[in-house]
């Protein structure tokens, strides 16, 4: 019969991986002040945000225990890890593209309307 402990290398990145989770929502979690005062949000506001983020996680739960259980732990922690440190970028690059988009359309009906006012 095999030892079923676990190696202590595998221990130590799973503290490490948890640990730089933790520093980045930490990170963000400090920010939420400014946020909300960029945002011009209320109390109402901000807790309306504030409480879809255990929704989410909770929701997300019953994927990611069946994604372990197909894929495995170690594919599924280089994936999250990666996605985790790419995502601000990618969230910010949608944002951009929306943005740009909506710039897009208001300039486009704004000439729209001084063409048909001449």
């Amino acid at each position: 019969m095999k030892d079923k402990k676990a190696k202590p290398w595998y221990r130590i990145s799973v503290a490490a991986y948890f640990f730089v989770a933790g520093l980045v929502f930490a990170s963000w979690a400090s920010r939420i002040p400014d946020i909300k005062k960029a945002l011009g949000m209320n109390e109402a506001e901000l807790g309306g945000v504030l409480f879809f983020i255990p929704i989410g996680q909770m929701s997300a739960m019953a994927l990611s225990g069946w994604l372990v259980g197909r894929y495995g732990s170690k594919k599924m922690l280089v994936i999250a890890a990666l996605f985790y440190a790419f995502a601000p970028f990618a969230i910010g690059f949608f944002f951009l593209i929306v943005v740009q988009a909506v710039l897009q359309i208001i300039l486009q009906s704004l000439s729209i309307r001084e063409t048909n006012a001449s």
